[in-house]
């Protein structure tokens, strides 16, 4: 199954939910939260297909993070939306380029590259959020990073991301 076309919820346009508010954050602060911007079809069919990504007997592009005797599993593969048509479609054909410019205040987003990083409900190892600036091969003042996380299942509060402001500029 495909990403639906029409990813982002029927009743909530990308520049309506995108706020000069949620930008001043973004700017200020290098991090803001966005709920409910993608429809449940969407973020179903995404999970959907990270399930089937992670949970194949031999995939040699996935890495495994979490030791064989800790509870939960940890697993990542990176360039997802070049191997599995979901992610593609999502990455492509839905409003997250236009959501991503939206939080950066631009008229355009370029994609870099996706990873997905599945975690089981249980799973003790923490994951520790880092910016990657060192490692990606562009420059200038008008260039901006834009990180986004989703988590496709509903996490439990005690379990849910953190996230600490900073200015990255």
């Amino acid at each position: 199954s495909r990403v639906p076309m029409a990813a982002s919820r029927a009743d909530l346009r990308p520049e309506d939910a995108i706020t000069g508010e949620i930008q001043q954050r973004y700017a200020a602060d290098g991090v803001v939260v966005l709920r409910s911007v993608f429809s449940p079809e969407a973020l179903a069919a995404l999970a959907t297909a990270a399930d089937a990504a992670t949970g194949a007997s031999h995939n040699p592009d996935l890495e495994v993070y979490s030791a064989p005797s800790s509870h939960g599993r940890f697993v990542g593969e990176m360039d997802v939306s070049r191997k599995y048509p979901d992610f593609e479609s999502f990455v492509f054909r839905s409003c997250a380029a236009e959501v991503a410019a939206r939080v950066m205040g631009s008229a355009t987003a370029t994609f870099f590259y996706d990873f997905l990083f599945v975690k089981e409900p249980g799973t003790t190892q923490r994951t520790v959020w880092h910016q990657d600036l060192p490692y990606w091969l562009v420059s200038g003042g008008q260039t901006q990073r834009y990180s986004a996380a989703a988590s496709l299942c509903p996490p439990p509060r005690h379990s849910q991301a953190m996230c600490a402001a900073f200015g990255f500029r």
